[in-house]
């Protein structure tokens, strides 16, 4: 084995428990967090709704929006821990993010916590957590 080899793989073995240690995810690295978190039969997430100006209440579509957009679960994982300036930022962005792309003037955000249970997959819960009008 030459040395070129020995090297690559001594940086990637390093870079291989690294990850593990440190749940790191760069592909095709792996933290291991998809086998080693417990699983159970309830399911804990959050919802970000937006009402538009003639009532309608619906899931903000993160997906359409500019690539900048897309890590929003991860602020809506930490919603509760922003200050209420910065909840209401958040929520002047995501209402003016719908209204550019034809999803009209949004009234209200909405942010709810949900809990989805694989006993029971129509009895889903919603708990409204956050509410910012007039965004």
């Amino acid at each position: 084995m030459g040395a070129g080899t020995r090297a690559f793989v001594g940086v990637f073995l390093t870079a291989f428990v690294a990850c593990g240690l440190f749940q790191i995810e760069v592909w095709p690295l792996s933290g291991w967090k998809l086998f080693s978190r417990l699983r159970t039969d309830e399911v804990r997430g959050w919802l970000a709704t937006a009402v538009t100006a003639d009532g309608a209440e619906r899931p903000i579509p993160f997906d359409t929006f500019p690539a900048a957009y897309r890590g929003q679960l991860h602020v809506l994982q930490g919603f509760d821990d922003l200050a209420a300036d910065a909840r209401a930022d958040v929520c002047r962005a995501w209402a003016g993010e719908m209204a550019a792309t034809g999803g009209g003037r949004v009234v209200e955000i909405r942010v709810y916590a949900t809990t989805d249970s694989a006993r029971h997959p129509d009895g889903g819960r919603r708990e409204l957590r956050h509410v910012c009008p007039d965004p």
